[in-house]
């Protein structure tokens, strides 16, 4: 048997690493199409409800329950609940509130991300833990587009008229109007107007004595448990 010579010896080596970028290659695009992140219902006052996707029907949420994206959140009257997403992310809803958790369509394929949502209506707090490895991006409607940075807490409110208020208490977000051109970045103390009609003001500041009422008081406790 003759030795193999430099030239074999090459073309094995690249054969080798080739099968091996493939293997890798359609793995990840295997976990791309199956990662399906689940949220964990960790808090619950009153009541609240789950429309899944694809299916007409309503189901009662309990506490200890999982929610996966596509699913629709909703609160009645008198009803909170709080979600724990990965990376001990935090969203709690007030009542009156529906959201949705959307998957992103990148080419062909279709990731399952948590950080992609949808505010329909309502009240949401938002706390993007420190080792959030990425931010977390709110849409609301097609005429504003949030995006939560790491280490950030904010809420936003969905009016009947359909304007939006973004108050930000820690970090810095991201908002855009319906203009692409119109994007500002809000820091702690400061918030920012979406009109209706996706006009958007400049970021100006608030104070915690204005801005105190019951929603914002529980959701600063409900915090601050989550430190301990």
């Amino acid at each position: 048997m003759k030795p193999f010579n430099n030239k074999t010896i090459f073309c094995l080596l690249l054969l080798l690493v080739l099968g091996l970028c493939l293997d890798r290659a359609i793995s990840q695009s295997a976990a791309l199409k199956t990662a399906d992140p689940k949220i964990d219902i960790t808090f619950l006052v009153g009541n609240a409800y789950c429309i899944k996707k694809g299916k007409p029907e309503i189901k009662p949420l309990s506490p200890g329950e999982t929610l996966s994206w596509g699913e629709k959140v909703i609160t009645p009257k008198s009803s909170r609940i709080e979600l724990e997403f990965p990376e001990k992310n935090y969203i709690r809803l007030d009542e009156h509130t529906t959201f949705q958790l959307l998957p992103i369509v990148s080419g062909e394929q279709t990731i399952p991300r948590y950080s992609n949502l949808n505010l329909v209506q309502g009240k949401i707090w938002i706390n993007v833990s420190k080792i959030a490895g990425h931010q977390l991006d709110l849409k609301i409607s097609n005429i504003t587009a949030i995006s939560v940075l790491q280490s950030s807490v904010c809420r936003v409110n969905v009016n009947p008229d359909n304007s939006v208020i973004l108050k930000v208490y820690r970090g810095e977000v991201i908002v855009g109007g319906s203009d692409e051109s119109d994007a500002y970045i809000a820091r702690s103390m400061q918030q920012i107007i979406v009109w209706q009609n996706g006009g958007i003001t400049k970021p100006f500041r608030f104070t915690a004595k204005a801005d105190s009422n019951p929603w914002v008081r529980w959701n600063r406790q409900k915090d601050i448990e989550k430190t301990k």
